[in-house]
């Protein structure tokens, strides 16, 4: 008791200001930094985890709605890029993916989504905003009520291979000059016909051929997760965002807590588990403090007997 008794005491004497009230000013001034970083750290991984977990939960969600509107409206289409690599590869959407992907088969197809959408409007009804002019070569987006979006692009049968139409960088003038086109044309065999996965009790559409699909659209290493990695479909501001993964992730949480805290989202979780996290920083801060103090008081101790 008489050492809790010290440590409290120690303790209030570390947060009370000005800092030479106590002696070693400087120890405490540290002892109190390396408490604050602590704080700052621990609320920062306590932030993105729980950021990145409800950004996937929205994202698992906006995959479901958005298929569910493609089978309902009978549209012949498939799981798509990271979305397929995390639900074929992990049964998950991948923590961190930043939107999903979807890709319709046929440009009749295409066209029998619009149909539906303008007759039914089956998006809206389920809170999404569907907007069929993502570019100027054919590519819609779905928009959730938080800014979370899925790409639909539309392939096309050219010669035994599936063309990738609606895609940016698959446009005739750009496939000369660009890095990242090899994934414009692939074989018609590797993607029909489909083949199908389990996905949070939905049976959802695939590449006939998965494991080639992902091969060829990742390389042989599809099966280990390495973070924004794009694969074929990638160009030089892609591959150097693979190599700054946490800078890239810092900045999306930035973005999802504002989108998160101005959700009908339950925070109480969230909120106990960092008031929680802060209060052992300042246990920890306040425990350097001791230390320190002890450390120094000991010193002062042996001096005096060794007078």
């Amino acid at each position: 008791m008489a050492r809790f008794g010290r440590f409290r005491s120690v303790c209030r004497a570390c947060l009370r200001m000005p800092s030479d009230h106590l002696a070693g000013g400087g120890r405490r001034k540290a002892a109190v930094a390396v408490a604050a970083l602590v704080v700052v750290f621990l609320g920062y991984v306590r932030l993105k985890a729980s950021t990145m977990l409800w950004a996937r939960e929205q994202h698992t969600q906006l995959l479901l709605d958005v298929t569910a509107v493609m089978e309902g409206c009978n549209v012949d289409y498939y799981i798509d890029e990271g979305s397929l690599l995390g639900v074929y590869r992990d049964q998950s959407i991948i923590l961190g993916d930043t939107d999903v992907d979807a890709t319709i088969t046929s440009w009749e197809s295409r066209q029998k989504l619009l149909d539906c959408v303008e007759e039914r409007h089956p998006f809206a009804a389920r809170q999404m905003v569907f907007n069929d002019h993502r570019n100027t070569n054919g590519g819609m987006k779905v928009l959730d009520r938080y800014g979370f979006y899925c790409d639909l692009d539309t392939n096309i049968e050219r010669d035994g291979k599936l063309y990738a139409k609606t895609l940016p960088h698959c446009q005739p003038e750009e496939l000369k000059t660009l890095d990242h086109s090899k994934f414009c044309l692939i074989d018609k065999a590797v993607v029909l016909p489909l083949g199908s996965v389990v996905f949070h009790g939905r049976t959802l559409p695939i590449p006939g051929n998965t494991e080639a699909f992902l091969k060829f659209k990742y390389g042989d290493g599809w099966h280990t997760p390495i973070s924004f990695y794009k694969g074929t479909d990638t160009n030089a501001w892609d591959t150097f965002k693979s190599h700054i993964g946490s800078i890239v992730k810092f900045v999306f949480v930035a973005e999802y807590t504002y989108w998160w805290l101005t959700a009908d989202y339950p925070m109480t979780l969230f909120l106990l588990g960092t008031i929680a996290k802060l209060g052992l920083a300042v246990v920890f801060g306040c425990l350097v403090c001791f230390l320190l103090q002890r450390g120094k008081s000991t010193a002062v101790a042996k001096e005096d007997v060794d007078q």
